[in-house]
């Protein structure tokens, strides 16, 4: 095997290639390839590059007098560019979101791999079946004392069930998991939405 990884990397250059001498100890292959990807980030340095395959979005319900019977329009905002590093984070722009605290909530996410053109932050009223494929729900409910991983904000005048505007920040784990942060505007509190960002680019 060792043969032949050399023969295929000597024939996409001019010259031979004899870089996995019996020397090198291949236990050690992965904690190496990690402390070398580490240091690249740190002081620059050729690395191969990554990112997610897809685009992701979050599906938020369109502000409106509510007709019974009939979903609200929903608006799907771009929350992490296709192409984004893992190791990275990225705040999504835009006009404050009201998120539901102290009570069981449901947030739609959809993905693409063929709007690669689109922002964080940017916002589709309408699209194809073939554009955004919307992805298993997560439900949850976000605690109004605190927030995940979150030091203690102010909620005592706050009702059991509130609305809280808050802005969004994404970011992708070196282990491959999407965060979606939602940050209070009004406090020192938020919430982590968080899925396989590896699993969703292999569906």
């Amino acid at each position: 095997m060792r043969e032949r990884l050399e023969s295929t990397l000597s024939s996409w250059t001019d010259s031979s290639v004899n870089t996995l001498s019996s020397e090198d100890d291949l236990d050690h292959a992965v904690a190496i390839g990690a402390a070398y990807y580490g240091w690249t980030k740190t002081h620059g340095g050729i690395r191969i590059r990554g990112g997610t395959a897809k685009a992701f979005y979050i599906g938020i319900e369109t502000a409106g007098m509510a007709i019974p019977g009939a979903p609200r329009p929903l608006r799907a905002v771009c929350v992490a560019a296709q192409g984004m590093e893992e190791g990275t984070q990225a705040e999504v722009p835009g006009q404050e979101v009201g998120v539901v605290v102290g009570t069981p909530a449901r947030f739609r996410f959809f993905s693409s791999t063929t709007r690669a053109g689109d922002h964080p932050g940017d916002r589709l009223d309408r699209w194809s079946p073939t554009e955004l494929q919307e992805s298993e729900p997560i439900e949850l409910t976000l605690d109004q004392n605190r927030g995940e991983d979150a030091a203690s904000g102010s909620a005592d005048n706050e009702p059991a069930q509130s609305f809280v505007p808050v802005q969004f920040e994404s970011r992708v784990t070196e282990l491959g998991m999407f965060e979606l942060w939602c940050h209070d505007k009004r406090g020192d509190r938020h919430w982590k939405l968080e899925f396989n960002a590896r699993q969703e680019d292999e569906s």
